[in-house]
C-alpha cells in the first residue's frame, strides 16, 4: 500500500501534486467516528452522556454529570 503524503483537490475533483495531475488510491481506513479522535475519552460512555471538555486532561470526556459548568439563565 502506498501512503499519500499530501494531495490538493480543486472544486472539480482534480487532484494535483506540484502541477502534475495524480491519481490517488484510497486504502481501507476506518470510517470517521468519534472513537477515532485522539482528544476524546469515551471510557465513561453511557446512555444520555454528553461530551465535556476538561482542561486537566485536554480531552473531551463523556459524562452524565455536570460538575464545573457556569450557566447563565438570562434576565426575566
Amino acid at each position: 500500500m502506498a501512503d499519500i503524503i499530501a494531495t490538493v483537490s480543486d472544486p472539480y475533483g482534480n487532484t494535483t501534486d506540484g502541477g502534475a495531475t495524480v491519481v490517488a488510491s484510497q486504502t481501507s481506513v476506518a470510517p470517521n467516528t468519534i472513537e477515532n479522535l485522539l482528544d476524546v475519552d469515551l471510557q465513561s460512555l453511557t446512555n444520555g452522556s454528553i461530551l465535556i471538555y476538561k482542561n486537566n486532561t485536554a480531552k473531551w470526556t463523556a459524562s452524565v454529570n455536570l460538575d464545573a459548568q457556569n450557566m447563565e439563565g438570562g434576565e426575566f
